[in-house]
């Protein structure tokens, strides 16, 4: 297998213009790419940096994602449980993950800052000391899922019901702590 280390791509479109080989990319640094539908299967991406890239419906069968950052990224339904689990780690800054599904995804300490959430799927995740930092997660969904010490105290719209998920030492903020009532049929007034 190839190994590509401390290389940039700019302005590049995998989906058409150029294939992306597969390989074990380390400190690698992709800006303005287009992966749109582009199989990453098999591809091991090692303290890499994605800026502005549109990886939209790309196909992660086993690829590895260690120790990556997306900033102002497009990921939308992106299936993130199809990675290679094999230290899978991930930050996300300024981007949108609208549709994404995270499902039974171990997420421990992973940064969520300035997202856009809507629908994303985090159902048996593991997201302890997960931070969502100004992050929208209009109608995400949150089953048996683990929040254990997750801070939440600037996020927008989310809706978890304590009953199907574990909260222990969760951060909220007030107002949106009232939605965790959603569950039990309380009317709150005032």
């Amino acid at each position: 297998m190839e190994y590509i280390e401390d290389k940039s791509w700019s302005d590049i479109n995998f989906a058409q213009d150029e294939t992306l080989q597969k390989g074990n990319y380390q400190n690698c640094f992709f800006k303005d790419c287009i992966f749109t539908n582009v199989n990453l299967a098999g591809i091991n991406f090692i303290d890499c940096e994605f800026l502005g890239c549109d990886l939209s419906s790309a196909l992660l069968g086993d690829c590895g994602l260690r120790s990556v950052q997306f900033n102002s990224c497009k990921l939308l339904g992106l299936e993130f449980q199809d990675c290679n689990s094999v230290l899978f780690s991930v930050n996300f800054k300024a981007s949108k993950l609208d549709y994404a599904s995270f499902i039974s995804c171990v997420l421990k300490k992973t940064d969520f800052d300035t997202c856009s959430l809507l629908e994303t799927d985090f159902t048996d995740a593991d997201l302890s000391n997960a931070k969502f930092h100004n992050c929208d997660l209009s109608r995400a969904v949150f089953n048996n899922t683990n929040l254990t010490a997750s801070n939440l105290t600037t996020a927008k719209h989310y809706s978890i019901d304590p009953n199907k998920n574990t909260l222990k030492k969760a951060k909220f903020s007030y107002p949106e702590v009232l939605s965790l009532l959603e569950g039990f049929g309380l009317e709150i007034v005032g």
